[in-house]
């Protein structure tokens, strides 16, 4: 899992146990109406702590909005071609291997992803079922090289991650 998705699970946990506690609170509030009595009068009193918890809870909306802008923008990858660079979108490169995966594995109902890693491209797929699996997956390194060259002009090395107890293969 990568360390975005890591924290967006993590800011979605934490946004789900806070509604729960909010509920739970206004719940508990329907039945204690001696407990609404002293929390309107703190409400009258402490004009001064409002202001800091809405300065918290603002800062951490926009703390929170600009990681998730962070996360999810748009990735491109800048690739020379006899000089001239150019730049790929990463939902193309993904459309393209994902194509590929199928119609190499169409046993496979898993997904593969693409990502953009130190420079490179970095393509995790599981692991697929054959006899042979090393002639295989050279194959397919071969493969899937010859097309990012010829439809990209990808010329780099690539990783291939695979999910199981296979090893990290690089080409």
């Amino acid at each position: 899992m990568r360390s975005g998705q890591l924290f967006f699970s993590a800011a979605e946990f934490l946004l789900i146990i806070a509604l729960f506690f909010l509920g739970a609170i206004f719940f508990g509030l329907h039945y204690l109406p001696a407990a609404r009595i002293e929390l309107s009068e703190w409400i009258l009193q402490s004009s001064d702590l409002f202001f800091l918890i809405g300065c918290a809870i603002g800062g951490t909306a926009l703390l929170l909005t600009l990681c998730f802008w962070v996360i999810h923008r748009q990735k491109f990858f800048r690739v020379e071609m006899k000089g001239d660079p150019f730049f790929l979108d990463e939902a193309l490169v993904k459309g393209l291997v994902q194509q590929f995966w199928k119609e190499e594995f169409p046993e496979e109902k898993k997904g593969i992803e693409v990502y953009f890693a130190r420079k490179k491209i970095e393509v995790i797929a599981s692991c697929p079922k054959s006899e042979d699996l090393e002639v295989c997956l050279e194959e397919v390194e071969v493969r899937l090289s010859d097309l990012l060259q010829k439809k990209l002009g990808y010329r780099d090395e690539f990783f291939l991650t695979l999910t199981a107890s296979q090893a990290l293969t690089t080409r």
